[in-house]
């Protein structure tokens, strides 16, 4: 009797997309293939078994790397809102120490005694420099937007300038963005890649731009 040749005429029906967007999902099949697979006709096939084996431990190393990433997002927000809180208590410090050299001194020499830089009459306006990092936070898988910020800490109201450019950059692939305010929304393919750069503003002024940070959309 001759041997039955494969058809490929029956096929799987399997969107990873989708379940990339659903752990649920996704471990609900993982567990039916698990529990239903060594039950099936298919099991003869050794690579069909190694492959059931494989599933399963890929799926178990994918939980333990979510559970450690959620961790470690949870305790990096933690520590950022601590450092913004301890930034915040020394300006304060810093400020209450300003006011008190203020009033107590008599000369010029009386505000360097105390380290602090001191001036006379109107007050000289801060550098203008670019934020020294951008923060961007993407959104979901499959939604081609995202979100770029300058970095700040503590209670700041800057205004600033904002470009992005295709990747890759050219001479003359710059465009600018609207808006002041220290973030930008930008949106694009999935997958799809841009630059992005901010400068701080005064007025008429703007400092140098930012390092450009790339973003791809997911």
């Amino acid at each position: 009797m001759a041997k039955k040749k494969a058809t490929n005429e029956f096929r799987v029906l399997l969107d990873v997309n989708a379940l990339d967007r659903n752990d649920t999902e996704r471990a609900k099949l993982v567990a039916a293939i698990a529990k239903m697979a060594p039950q099936s006709p298919l099991w003869t096939n050794t690579a069909v078994q190694a492959e059931v084996a494989n599933l399963a431990k890929t799926q178990a190393a994918y939980v333990s790397a979510q559970q450690v990433a959620a961790a470690s997002s949870k305790q990096h927000s933690a520590d950022v809102t601590a450092a913004s809180s301890a930034l915040i208590a020394n300006n304060k410090s810093l400020n209450l120490l300003r006011t008190l050299t203020e009033n107590g001194a008599t000369s010029l020499a009386d505000v360097q005694s105390m380290a602090f830089v001191a001036y006379a009459g109107k007050p000289p306006a801060p550098a203008l420099v670019p934020p020294d990092s951008l923060d961007v936070k993407l959104g979901k898988k499959g939604s081609g937007k995202a979100t770029v910020t300058a970095h700040e800490l503590g209670m700041t109201r800057r205004h600033y300038a904002a470009q992005w450019s295709p990747n890759p950059i050219t001479a003359t692939s710059w465009e600018g963005l609207p808006g002041g305010g220290k973030s930008r929304k930008l949106s694009g393919p999935s997958g799809s890649q841009v630059w992005v750069q901010l400068a701080l503003t005064r007025g008429q002024l703007q400092s140098a731009w930012s390092t450009a940070v790339l973003i791809t959309f997911p």
